[in-house]
């Protein structure tokens, strides 16, 4: 915001000194849950500052297979782009992450 400084009739050299503080915001920071049955995660981060990347891979516990892997982000199915084989790779996060696995005995 600017300020203005008004001095009348000046009658000499004026010095003004002006001292600014920086403006720190917080960053935006998202939750990651995770809905593991069956399986666990490398990667037991619980939240995630918006724009950071985020990857996990999956393993399903001894005698188990991955049945699903579902990821949204937002409360929208990013799944077809974050999830390959089991690894998840979501390169901007923008939104509350949501990780649902199911895994099945073998």
């Amino acid at each position: 915001m600017a300020k203005r400084i008004n001095i009348p009739n000046v009658t000499g050299n004026i010095t003004i000194t002006v001292r600014t503080s920086a403006s720190v915001s917080t960053p935006t920071t998202y939750t990651v849950t995770n809905i593991l049955l069956y399986c666990r995660t490398n990667n037991n981060s619980n939240v995630i500052s918006e724009g950071s990347s985020y990857k996990a891979i999956i393993t399903p516990n001894a005698g188990y297979e991955i049945e699903y892997i579902t990821v949204t982000m937002g409360g929208e199915d990013i799944s077809s782009t974050a999830v390959s084989g089991n690894n998840i790779n979501i390169p901007n996060v923008t939104g509350n992450v949501v990780i649902t696995v199911q895994a099945t005995a073998i």
